[in-house]
């Protein structure tokens, strides 16, 4: 569909979906980091590695906002 052909009401609803859509997406990836990363916990062998994975963890909350006002 090319953008002259969607009229402003569907543009709209488009636009509706589209920010549930990006939700999902900064949830879904979220969700993914904090596999990984404790996963990783039970692979690191020192503490300092450790300390660097409880970090990533405790700031990965502040990350779905600056995505939102920074890249989308």
């Amino acid at each position: 569909m090319h953008a002259k052909d969607i009229t402003f009401p569907e543009l709209g609803k488009m636009l509706h979906w589209q920010f549930f859509h990006s939700l999902t997406v900064t949830l879904g990836i979220s969700l993914i980091k904090l596999s990984v990363a404790f996963f990783l916990l039970r692979l690191v062998p020192g503490k300092a590695y450790k300390w660097f994975l409880y970090g990533m963890i405790s700031k990965l909350p502040h990350t779905p906002k600056k995505l939102f006002t920074s890249s989308c």
